[in-house]
């Protein structure tokens, strides 16, 4: 029942992948076993020699909260991941640690570690009524839909939703409506992102940052998901739908961005936005309807600052020129022509000082 972790030896290459070859020796174990856990985070293993069902595990121990696998999704660079590499489970489904990587179903693997949240001191028990078949599963992850046990006896429509940036996906967060939540946090079916220290989008309940989020039925169009984003470095990130089932199936589903005063239909394309670093809970929400139709057509510009590069972007209508300047109303910087969507410029002391942009679209509209 106790997790470990497992790293090779130092002496190993970093660059030229090898073979480990390790070995279990010893009796299979079976029957009952009893492992004690503490209050908050705990690395378990599954103890036996053939899957067991995730979903009797939590039901099993009531205790249990959500459970957390090491996907290796993205490797370290310069000792860092740089994403999230930590795969969840929870009563009302899986979710991947990032956006390509797979979705975990309702089965444990053979030798596989996993964190649970425990809900305080207690006593985890694993049963021989908890292992199932091997044939039943593969593998650890499989990228399809899971069909569990859960699903079975309850209403679920989910949607899972993935941050990508540029070249890397950050993470993916689930959205469900199910008869087995309430609207308030429920220990065996929200779960808290296990990793905050990289780029993120998350879930926003009571100040708790969730990488599964699950509210009442029934579901009703009205209804607002509060979408949480921490950012580590500025730059372009966007929102995208993963997959959906019940009634998600033909049910619209918009981020609503109040920064820039744009809702976007995510089930037409992946929303594309910039950020500066920093922790923002009043930026996104999950909407199902889109009730101000116009507010689409409202001209929008995102202005961010990276490595001392100011970077402008117009989300509509191309820039005609910019103008920059200091709190003084001194004009420290000026550009015209530029006839493009995006402008870059490094000839701008943008550190450690308050800045005036003027922007002028090529529509007419000034943006300041």
């Amino acid at each position: 029942g106790k997790g470990y972790m497992i790293r090779v030896a130092t002496a190993w290459s970093p660059t030229v992948p090898t073979v480990f070859n390790g070995q279990f020796t010893g009796v299979p174990n079976n029957g009952s076993i009893t492992y004690t856990v503490g209050q908050g985070y705990n690395l378990l293993g599954n103890p036996y020699p053939s899957p067991i069902n995730a979903t009797s595990l939590i039901k099993t121990n009531g205790k249990l909260g959500a459970l957390y696998y090491w996907s290796h999704k993205v490797a370290a660079s310069g000792g860092v991941y740089p994403s999230n590499n930590y795969a969840s489970y929870s009563l009302l489904g899986g979710v991947a640690s990032a956006n390509g990587s797979a979705i975990p179903n309702d089965k444990i693997q053979v030798g596989q570690g996993f964190f649970v949240n425990a809900i305080g001191a207690f006593d985890v028990k694993f049963e021989n009524e908890l292992r199932v078949d091997a044939v039943t599963t593969t593998q650890f992850f499989r990228s399809g839909r899971e069909n569990t046990s859960t699903n079975e006896v309850a209403e679920n429509h989910r949607v899972w939703l993935n941050l990508n940036g540029k070249t890397t996906g950050f993470n993916q967060i689930l959205v469900g409506y199910s008869s087995i939540a309430t609207n308030n946090f429920d220990d065996n079916v929200d779960a808290l992102m296990f990793d905050t220290s990289k780029t993120f989008l998350y879930n926003v309940l009571d100040n708790k940052e969730l990488v599964i989020q699950g509210k009442a039925l029934p579901f009703t169009d009205t209804d607002v998901v509060k979408l949480g984003l921490k950012v580590i470095e500025a730059g372009e990130l966007e929102i995208n739908i993963q997959q959906v089932d019940g009634l998600f199936t033909n049910q619209d589903i918009f981020v609503k961005d109040k920064y820039s005063n744009v809702i976007h239909n995510l089930k037409e394309s992946a929303y594309k936005f910039t950020a500066e670093a920093g922790t923002f809970n009043d930026r996104f929400e999950l909407i199902y309807k889109n009730a101000n139709q116009e507010v689409l057509a409202i001209s929008t510009v995102d202005l961010f600052v990276k490595n001392n590069d100011l970077t402008i972007q117009s989300n509509q209508s191309a820039i005609s020129s910019i103008e920059v300047f200091d709190v003084l109303g001194k004009l420290i910087f000026t550009k015209t022509g530029i006839k493009s969507k995006q402008f870059n410029t490094n000839q701008i002391t943008a550190n450690n000082q308050a800045l005036i942009v003027k922007i002028q679209l090529e529509n007419g509209e000034v943006i300041v």
